[in-house]
């Protein structure tokens, strides 16, 4: 799983067992690229959880 990740905000890489947000059905949702299992089912933008929060504060994620 050496493939690198970038966070969609901040350009920086996402770590492997580093919580990301990304999107499903238009929803958001919380996952890591380990529990994944292969980088190429993260399609759509990905974030680090703290950018995510910062850059779409009307989108709530489950708790």
């Amino acid at each position: 799983m050496s493939d690198s990740l970038n966070c969609h905000h901040c350009g920086e890489p996402i770590g492997v067992y580093e919580p990301l947000v990304t999107f499903m059905d238009g929803r958001p949702r919380e996952t890591s690229r380990a529990a994944e299992g292969h980088p190429g089912r993260l399609r759509d933008a990905c974030f680090h959880r703290a950018c995510f929060e910062l850059t779409h504060d009307e989108l709530a994620l489950p708790a």
